[in-house]
Parts: C-alpha cells; sequence; structure tokens
C-alpha cells in the first residue's frame, strides 16, 4: 500500500534461525554424543523436562497475548483520535475559507484552533504503530492537507496582512502598487514557483512599510509555530510518506513566509533579501519612486 511502511521482518527471521539451529544441535547431540553424554538421564525425565518447558512456554505466549490485546486497543483508541483531529482540521480550514474574507481577526482565531489540533495530532501519530491503521491514518491527513488546508491558505494574501499587522490601507495599496510598477517598468524575471514569495519580499523591504509594519510577540509565535508545523520537512517526513515531493511555504503561502523571514526566527534559513537576487532595481526600493495607483495614473507616495 502507498501509505504503508513496510514492517522490518528480520527480528522474526532471527527467532526462526535460532530455533532451527538449536534443533539441529540436538539432533547432532542425539545422534554422535556418547552414552556417558547424557549420563543417568532417564527418558521419563527428558519427558518431564520437556512438558514444564511447554508450560512456561504456554504461560509467557498467555502474557504476550494479553500485552498484544491491550496494545491493539490502544492503538484503536489512539487512531480513533487522530480521526477526529483531522475532521476538526479539516473543520477549522473550511471555517477559515469562509470567514477571514470579511473578518482579519478571524485569521488568529482560525490559525490558533488549527496549529493546537495539529500539535496534538502529531504527538499520537508518533505513537502509532507503522502498521495499516497508521497508514489509514496518513491517507486521511494528506487529504486534508492537500485540499482543505491548501484552499484556506489561498486567502492568506499580502494585503490582509499588512493591514492586520498595522500597515494602512493606504500605505499596503502604495506598497503593492510600487512593487508592480517596478516589476513591469524593470522587466524583472522571478522564478514562476517563488514569484509571489520574492513580491512579498519585495513589499516588506519598503521602507514605510518597515516602519508602520508591527507583529508582537504572540503574532511571531503563531507564525513560527504554523510554519513549523505544517511546512517543516522534518516534521513532516512520516506524514508525507508515500508523497513524491516536499512542501515548500515560499511556494504554497508566500505572504507568511516573507513575514516570517522578517521575524527571522531561528532555524527559518532563508535570506529576506533574497529577492534582490533577481530584481535589479536594487537602489529603487530606497528611493522611493512614483507609482501607479488604482486609478493608473501616476501620483506621488501618500
Amino acid at each position: 500500500m502507498l501509505y504503508e511502511k513496510k514492517e522490518n521482518s528480520n527480528q522474526y527471521l532471527t527467532i526462526v534461525n535460532i530455533g532451527l539451529v538449536t534443533v539441529i544441535v540436538l539432533e547432532l547431540l542425539f545422534i554422535y554424543a556418547p552414552a556417558e553424554f547424557w549420563g543417568p538421564i532417564k527418558f521419563i525425565d527428558s519427558i518431564n523436562v520437556i512438558a514444564q518447558a511447554a508450560t512456561a512456554g504456554a504461560f509467557v505466549f498467555a502474557i504476550l497475548q494479553y500485552k498484544k490485546n491491550k496494545e491493539g486497543e490502544r492503538q484503536k483508541v489512539l487512531v480513533d483520535e487522530c480521526r477526529a483531529l483531522i475532521d476538526r482540521m479539516r473543520h477549522t480550514a473550511q471555517e477559515f475559507e469562509r470567514k477571514c474574507v470579511l473578518d482579519l481577526e478571524e485569521m488568529d482565531y482560525c490559525l490558533d484552533r488549527i496549529c493546537s489540533f495539529a500539535g496534538n495530532f502529531d504527538e499520537i501519530f508518533r505513537a502509532l504503530d507503522d502498521d495499516i491503521h497508521k497508514a489509514v491514518v496518513r491517507m486521511h491527513w494528506q487529504d486534508m492537507y492537500f485540499l482543505e488546508f491548501r484552499g484556506a491558505l489561498q486567502q492568506i494574501t499580502t494585503s490582509k496582512l499588512l493591514q492586520k499587522y498595522g500597515v494602512s490601507p493606504e500605505k499596503s495599496l502604495a506598497a503593492l502598487s510600487q512593487m508592480k510598477f517596478s516589476f513591469n517598468t524593470f522587466q524583472v524575471t522571478l522564478p514562476k514557483v517563488y514569484a509571489s514569495y520574492y513580491k512579498n519580499q519585495y513589499v516588506l523591504a519598503i521602507p514605510k512599510v518597515q516602519k508602520e509594519l508591527h507583529i508582537n510577540g504572540d503574532d511571531r509565535n503563531r507564525l513560527f509555530i504554523f510554519e513549523h508545523l505544517f511546512f517543516n520537512d522534518q516534521a513532516l517526513s512520516d506524514h508525507l510518506f508515500g508523497v513524491m515531493n516536499r512542501i515548500d511555504i515560499r511556494s504554497w503561502c508566500p505572504a507568511i513566509a516573507a513575514l516570517n523571514d522578517v521575524i527571522q526566527f531561528e532555524g527559518a534559513g532563508r535570506d529576506r533579501d533574497e529577492f534582490k537576487k533577481h530584481w535589479h532595481d536594487g537602489d529603487v526600493i530606497h528611493k522611493e519612486p512614483r507609482y501607479f495607483g488604482p486609478e493608473n495614473v501616476e501620483r506621488d507616495w501618500p
């Protein structure tokens, strides 16, 4: 199965090999060992030893079977809880997609909820055994991730984040207009998959945007946790098993990726000025050029 990790059968082969070696050794001793080797051992004594060993083995087997049954019950509870958390994340993503269009405050609420569910899911998912049940859970998580979650990310735009974190609508509009004007004027060529990410970096590098942008401690933690839970390769290596791709926040959610570059939290590993490698007007940002507004008429910076 695509989502299932194959179990390592080496431990079972080892047990079988030990049993075979033991049988062979005993048979060789019975055939070639001299009579003195067995000494005064009687046939009935041998039968008693075998019977006692069989009784002890049956007792051990019963204990192991009991432990296996209890572990099976535990795994079932964990699987059921994983499925419930996936449904909650799916519902939250759908709610986010509907509400954050109208209310920016809903963004914090939905991000907190989905991050809380994702953190709980990760802890339980790690406790699952790698069997068919975990494979099914992995399949449902990937469905949620590539459908509802990705659809919700489409609602996170640059203009919404700028207004949410203190930039006035006028400055936000001006910054986006400046970026578009510069992009078209200098005929900037960007890698298609990261084009939106570099454009967001450009906007956040504009001094008047930086002056008004305010991201408090709670917002920093929220954005960091969100990226770590849903876009960290190491954190998602088991979740995305069976999928031949790696998720990059710069292509899926470029606005938050660029904001986290500004925060520069430890481990981000990205350069907040990377866009300058592709943008040929390195001094444009600091010269604050004139730009084209929504009326498509040139005017001064507001």
